[in-house]
């Protein structure tokens, strides 16, 4: 049996040692990436729409971009393809900085 990516999201979020408050600001994060893995409301929206403030929104989905598949949980391509390289950092340094510091001239291949 396959499971989906909002299973997989809420198994590894059970396995977290978080509080009551953590652990509902993660669900409410998971439920809120859509079927390619990526955040579809903002933060923002997110944090008027729960009276949740932001801060800790943001706390939660940098935990949540920390779980399996390598991506998971960013807001646009970019950030999606540094959270990919991140655990890297070491290996190739040099992606990771094109990504972070060049990337409308890595979109535009010209690099």
């Amino acid at each position: 049996m396959h499971q989906s990516l909002h299973e997989a999201l809420r198994l590894q979020l059970g396995c977290q040692p978080l509080s009551e408050e953590e652990r509902r600001l993660g669900e409410l994060l998971v439920e809120q990436i859509d079927q390619y893995g990526y955040l579809e409301d903002s933060l923002e929206e997110l944090s008027a729409a729960t009276s949740t403030p932001v801060q800790a929104l943001e706390k939660a989905l940098r935990l949540i971009q920390r779980f399996d598949p390598p991506g998971v949980g960013a807001r646009d391509l970019r950030e999606c393809l540094l959270l990919q390289l991140e655990p890297e950092k070491d290996r190739d340094p040099l992606a990771y900085r094109i990504l972070k510091d060049h990337f409308p001239l890595f979109i535009q291949h010209r690099m």
